[in-house]
C-alpha cells in the first residue's frame, strides 16, 4: 500500500471515527468550517493541509468513480487553513440515474489534536433550501 494510499485511508477512517463528535442530538452541528467558503481568504499556493487534503480527496472521488471539479483553498481565523472541492461521485444509488451527484468536500486539520477532519455533504440537499451553489472556478 503506498504512502499516498495509506493517508487517504487514515484520514477517511479519522473522518469516521470523529464523525460522532461533530453532530449534536436533535440535529446536525458541524463544529468545523462552513461547506461554502463565503468571504475567506483564497490561498494562491496550496499549503500542507491542503495539500494532504486533496490527496485524499482525489482518492476518495476515484473510489466513487468520479473525479474532483472545482478544488479552493482558503484560510479561516478560526479553522486555519481550509480545503474545498466539488467532487462528481457515482454512488450505488445514482449508477441507475442519468447524472452522477455532486458532492462537497470540506478538509481541514484540528488545531487541538493536530488530525486531518475530512467531510462530504451532497450539494442538492433533500430540503432546497439548504443547496450548497457549486465552488466558483477560478
Amino acid at each position: 500500500m503506498g504512502v499516498f494510499r495509506r493517508a487517504a485511508v487514515r484520514t477517511f477512517l479519522l473522518a469516521l471515527a470523529a464523525a460522532p463528535t461533530l453532530a449534536q442530538a436533535g440535529g446536525y452541528t458541524i463544529t468545523g468550517p462552513p461547506a461554502a467558503p463565503g468571504r475567506e481568504p483564497r490561498l494562491r499556493d496550496a499549503g500542507p493541509v491542503a495539500q494532504q487534503c486533496a490527496v485524499t480527496g482525489h482518492n476518495l472521488a476515484a473510489r466513487g468513480g468520479g473525479r474532483l471539479v472545482v478544488t479552493i483553498a482558503t484560510r479561516s481565523g478560526r479553522w486555519g487553513e481550509v480545503w474545498r472541492a466539488d467532487a462528481l461521485r457515482r454512488t450505488p444509488a445514482a449508477r441507475g440515474e442519468r447524472r452522477a451527484r455532486m458532492t462537497r468536500f470540506v478538509c481541514w486539520r484540528d488545531g487541538r489534536s493536530g488530525r486531518y477532519v475530512f467531510m462530504s455533504q451532497p450539494l442538492r440537499m433533500i430540503d432546497g433550501s439548504e443547496d450548497l451553489p457549486p465552488l466558483p472556478r477560478q
